[in-house]
């Protein structure tokens, strides 16, 4: 399961960032970006084409490449786990229980709400580490530390 987490974020994040550039984000990615409120179909709502380059491929190498060396059970776990983390930053309510809370480093749904909002950096599927080694959550930082000062401002008054 590490190796399938780790290989399918690698993946999700290089290629969410590949298509959000010119003509990748016209033709394919702007059907996941029709909707800027998240609700939870919208993590799947996603062009055929860019299904198969960063969801299907990102989440069905790792077992089609261990091959019998991965039980069913593994997969099928796998499948529910990658789904509930989609699930879990798209549905536009920070899930409090949520596994993506307790991770070092896991989304949320803030991170990935500001990304359909703004349409600016946030690529990060399970994982933020590579917004912040590639400097792709920036805009997200500014923006959330202004929302701390906004209401410790209005805490004091």
């Amino acid at each position: 399961m590490a190796i399938f987490i780790l290989w399918e974020d690698f993946v999700i994040y290089w290629g969410h960032n590949i298509f959000h550039q010119g003509v990748l984000y016209k033709k394919f990615h702007k059907v996941h970006h029709e909707y800027t409120i998240s609700c939870a179909f919208i993590g799947e709502y996603i062009h055929p084409f860019e299904y198969m380059i960063s969801q299907a491929l990102p989440n069905g190498l790792c077992p089609m490449l261990l091959g019998s060396n991965v039980h069913y059970f593994t997969i099928f776990f796998w499948n529910i786990f990658r789904m509930w983390g989609t699930i879990d930053v798209h549905v536009g309510y920070e899930i409090p229980w949520s596994f993506l809370r307790v991770l070092p480093f896991g989304n949320s749904s803030y991170f990935h709400d500001y990304h359909h909002n703004n349409n600016l950096g946030t690529y990060a599927g399970m994982f933020t580490f590579w917004d912040s080694l590639m400097g792709t959550d920036t805009d997200y930082r500014k923006y959330r530390w202004q929302m701390i000062t906004k209401y410790l401002k209005e805490e004091e008054e």
